[in-house]
């Protein structure tokens, strides 16, 4: 196992909370555990577990921060529990790179679906997971895009121009003003019918003289 410093030590402490309790009980168990190098072991045996918590619970408000601006509509849905649900998933993960909170929202949005949670918009999490896959084009299905206000079924196209940023396009369906537009052809087709055929010859009509 390689050696760690003292700052890659320090990371493995404030990404895992049961890493954390088990410093804060053994320390020097811990630093064995971890194999943080000799240079480093009197830093890392000094550290404050109380003030480790805290630096902990500031960066996982930054997570839940940039992944709630990522997913506005699923945390609406999702409500009040939310946050704590993002809470109880981050303590088991923790994204790192440059793409670290766009992969943080993917997940904890798998995380949702995972544990039955089915309120996660889809149209979000396509939209995410073009960006994380690098695609070109994607073309969605989608039950529940958000149009004035609210939810309806329709078609989400994403799409990278070369050197671009990623764009979307979308068409949603009216089912409910879909049908009254094809009733109120039908009963146009059905009042033009009777007026034409009051003015046809009767045998024209269908009907003997």
């Amino acid at each position: 196992m390689a050696e760690l410093d003292l700052t890659t030590a320090l990371a493995r402490l404030l990404s895992d909370a049961s890493l954390r309790e088990a410093y804060r009980q053994d320390r020097r168990g811990t630093a064995a555990r971890l194999a943080v190098r000799p240079a480093d072991r009197s830093g890392f045996l000094s550290l404050d577990p109380s003030l480790l918590d805290r630096q902990a619970d500031t960066l996982l408000n930054k997570r839940l921060h940039e992944v709630r601006r990522l997913l506005p509509d699923t945390f609406t849905r999702v409500g009040a529990e939310a946050p704590s649900l993002f809470r109880a998933y981050a303590q088991t993960r923790w994204p790192v790179g440059h793409m670290r909170h766009v992969d943080d929202a993917v997940a904890f949005c798998r995380h949702l679906l995972a544990n039955g949670t089915g309120k996660v918009n889809r149209a979000e999490l396509n939209r995410l997971r073009f960006v994380l896959r690098r695609q070109r084009l994607a073309v969605h299905l989608v039950p529940d895009l958000i149009t004035a206000g609210r939810p309806r079924p329709g078609v989400q196209l994403l799409y990278r121009p070369r050197g671009q940023s990623p764009r979307q396009f979308v068409l949603t369906l009216d089912l409910r003003s879909g049908v009254r537009r094809v009733l109120a052809v039908r009963n146009m087709w059905k009042k033009g019918w009777r007026r034409l055929a009051k003015r046809l010859p009767a045998y024209a009509r269908g009907r003997d003289e």
